[in-house]
């Protein structure tokens, strides 16, 4: 029986991951001609921490000879910072995954639930306020920390059997991390999802059955 459901946040509840990677083209746009030298260096990064990837983007740029940088680490750090309020306020406009509103409350009064992401904590705390969808989840987890150690985290707290958790993730990261811990899976598909052919586990195009879902588990 499931007690515990493990969420995801970017493209499993709300469609931002289109968000970021398109800041990061916007962060950079004092820079001419240097579109595919960011798309390439974000594909490369993708799903690491937002100051790694901007940190190759810079020294892909530098190397192409499309930007001087005198002090490397203060233009990682400001352009960082830009990304940042950026994307977190056009988060806020996004829209939700079709059904996350509706099932939330629903799955709170009868599972635990978490929030797993790789979001920088401060930042998704903050999101999460703002969606006032706080009171739904027992705790929420971001950078720094991996997902994997995350979600081992929650299974102790909880004192339930890894069997017992259900992750609900949109990336072959979230359904690694949750092979990893020996947890259940339930894969959201999206335009950046990459499912292994022949799946064992069920994957979904909204939140609108997950409840339904997670009941045959």
């Amino acid at each position: 029986m499931i007690k515990t459901i493990i969420f995801d946040f970017d493209d499993t509840l709300l469609i931002s991951e289109k968000i970021k990677h398109d800041a990061y083209l916007t962060i950079f746009s004092d820079l001419p001609n240097s579109e595919s030298i960011i798309r390439a260096a974000d594909m490369e990064n993708f799903g690491k921490h937002r100051r790694v990837v901007i940190e190759a983007t810079l020294q892909a740029l530098i190397k192409a000879g499309l930007v001087a940088v005198s002090d490397l680490e203060k233009e990682i750090n400001k352009r960082t910072e830009k990304f940042s309020q950026l994307v977190e306020t056009e988060i806020l406009k996004a829209a939700e995954v079709e059904g996350a509103s509706l099932v939330l409350p629903q799955l709170a009064q009868k599972y635990r639930l978490y929030l797993n992401s790789g979001t920088p904590l401060d930042k998704l705390s903050s999101i999460i306020t703002k969606k006032r969808w706080q009171a739904y989840f027992q705790g929420i987890y971001g950078r720094p920390g991996t997902k994997e150690d995350h979600i081992q985290e929650i299974i102790a707290k909880e004192g339930c059997l890894p069997q017992e958790v259900v992750v609900v993730g949109d990336t072959q990261a979230d359904w690694q991390a949750a092979v990893a811990c020996g947890t259940r899976f339930v894969g959201i598909n999206n335009a950046y999802s990459q499912w292994p052919l022949n799946p064992d586990f069920p994957i979904l195009d909204n939140l609108i059955s997950l409840l339904a879902v997670i009941a045959q588990f």
